[in-house]
Parts: structure tokens; sequence; C-alpha cells
């Protein structure tokens, strides 16, 4: 051990309407985390993609000298409102980078993308090769990501003139599934749905033996000025809908109804009633998860799980529903 250590990490999660940070101690006896929260001004982020450049930088300089991360390693997560995903093949005979350069020269030609300049990266899910014909190439198979660059770039710039270092930039599906893997709460054969409700979001994905095989954004309805924070129990921000509840919660009840038209579609459209969910698995910071827990569980007959602290305990002490993105993004090796 040297006499200097390299500062930890930080990790970062940015949402319309609060920025989270987590330091993960990984020596210590359970992971010790140490979380920190900060309400972000309405108006400067929107479905995850920076709005007012300026806004934000003056919030996070004020940010960094207060936390004092400054020249801290940074991973963050890409606005998820903007992912898109789809299987690939690609040559058998590519390795490391020439997958990714192999698919760059594809864009525009036999990939098409709603937005320009876009950041791809491509996650391999079978070693197994295969030939379409006797004398063609093998192929592997894959899922290629993709993201607009200059959403991702906006962030970065900020934070490097705050005196941040971006290393990772992961996608938070990504991230959720990955510490799930961690807690053992995911078999490697089985097939899961990730409900992560914020807000003003849904996000669904489906993995299947290891493989994510389907993701959704949905966006919720609602006006983030009506909606107050206060510190709760635990000492972590919580926030609440001022005012009339009935059209919020109403479209809480849609998106409760509307999982089983994806499970139905998952299981009978995309895999011919040869695949089925095996478990429901809910987390989040939406105030109302507990009663959204509640109510799947009472409209559904597969399993319904809602992480919290007691799946998370014996790795991340008080590790709640509204952090497990946070211990997520920290297991993402660094790539930016």
């Amino acid at each position: 051990m040297g006499l200097f250590q390299k500062k930890k990490a930080i990790n970062l999660v940015i949402q319309d309407y609060i920025i989270r940070m987590a330091e993960i101690d990984d020596r210590a006896i359970g992971n010790s985390i140490k979380i920190k929260e900060r309400p972000i001004p309405f108006g400067l982020i929107k479905e995850g993609q920076i709005i007012d450049d300026l806004g934000f930088y003056e919030f996070m300089k004020l940010l960094v000298a207060e936390w004092e991360i400054k020249k801290r390693d940074v991973r963050f997560y890409v606005p998820e409102s903007s992912v898109l995903m789809r299987p690939v093949t690609f040559p058998s005979m590519l390795k490391g980078a020439e997958i990714t350069e192999y698919f760059r020269m594809e864009i525009g030609q036999s990939i098409h993308f709603p937005f320009e300049d876009p950041i791809i990266d491509i996650v391999k899910i079978s070693s197994a090769e295969t030939r379409t014909e006797r004398n063609e190439p093998a192929t592997l198979q894959g899922i290629l990501f993709a993201t607009p660059e200059e959403e991702v770039r906006r962030y970065t710039e900020i934070f490097e003139d705050v005196q941040l270092k971006p290393v990772t930039a992961d996608i938070r599906t990504l991230g959720n599934y990955r510490l799930l893997q961690s807690l053992k709460i995911i078999k490697q054969k089985g097939t899961y749905m990730l409900c992560d409700w914020t807000i003003n979001s849904l996000t669904l994905s489906i993995f299947s033996d290891d493989v994510i095989d389907f993701m959704r954004y949905q966006q919720i309805e609602t006006s983030l000025e009506r909606w107050e924070y206060f510190l709760d129990n635990t000492g972590y921000i919580q926030y609440q809908l001022s005012g009339d509840t009935w059209n919020y919660e109403e479209q809480i009840d849609d998106k409760i109804n509307e999982l089983d038209r994806i499970i139905n579609f998952y299981r009978f459209s995309l895999h011919k009633g040869e695949k089925e969910i095996d478990e429901l698995l809910l987390m989040g910071d939406n105030p109302y998860l507990s009663e959204i827990a509640s109510k799947v569980k009472n409209s559904y007959s597969v399993p319904v799980r809602l992480i919290g602290s007691e799946e998370s305990a014996p790795h991340y002490p008080n590790l709640d529903s509204r952090h497990v993105s946070l211990a997520g993004v920290s297991l993402k090796e660094a790539k930016l």
C-alpha cells in the first residue's frame, strides 16, 4: 500500500429533480456506503437531459465545493429517455474495439438511428457461432446500445468545467441489473422484469438468462413544481405531491395495468409462448412505491419483490429502493 491512496471515485445519479452521490468503500466490511443528496432546481434537467447548461453548471460548481469532491473520478448514467437498444450480429473474427468500429461503419447504411452522432456500445450475448450459408463467415449475437453523443458530451463538459473527471457513462437499467446480480437476487437462469419507478418516469426492462431482452422508457406526466421535499426518518430526501393527487395516481394505476400488456407481448409476440416472466422486481424513488408494490402483487400472479434495505443489508447497509441505481453504477468498470 502506498503512502498516498488514490481518492475513491464518486457515483452520481442525476434525475430531473434530484442528484444523488455515493462513495462506496469496498474494502470495508459490508461495502460501507456514504450517500449525499441535493434537490435540483426546476428547469435545469428534463427527461434526464440538460436544458439549461449555464444553470446546471452553476449548480454543479456550488455542489462540488460543498461536497468537497473536486478532481474526483465520476461515474454517471446517460439520459435513459434517449437510449435505444437492438439485437445485432457481427463477424466472430472481430475482437474488442473492432466490434464497435464495425458497427460505426454500418451507421447510416444497415443501421439507422433517429439522432445524429450516436455513442454506441455492444454487449456480446453469445459465444456460439452461427452461419446462414455454408460459405458465409461465422457470426456472433450481441445487443447494441446507442445514445446521442451530444447529450453525453454536455454532461462530461460540465463535469470537467467544475473540475470533475468523468470516467464512466453507464445505462441505468444495466446498473440496476448489475447490482441485483451482485446481491444474488437474480439467478443466471431465469426471466426477470425490472420496474424502475421515479416521480416522472417508469423504465421497464426484461432480462432472460442473463441477457437484456426488452427495454422501454415511459414518462409519467406531472409538474415537478408541485412536488415538495422533506427529510424522512432515515435522513434522506423524500418528495410529496401537493394539492390534488387524483390525476397522478390515475396515471400510476394506468402504468400498473399496462404491465399486463407488456408481459403478454413479451411472452406471446416476442417468444411465441415459450418464455414467461419469473419475477417482477420493483425499485426506484417514487414516493408511492410501497403502494405500487401492493397493487402489483394484488393484480398479478407473477411473484413480486420490492428491492429495499432488507435485500441489500448484507452487502450495502442502509441502502433502500431509492439508491439501487447509485450502487449499480459503482460496479461498472471505467469506460468513456
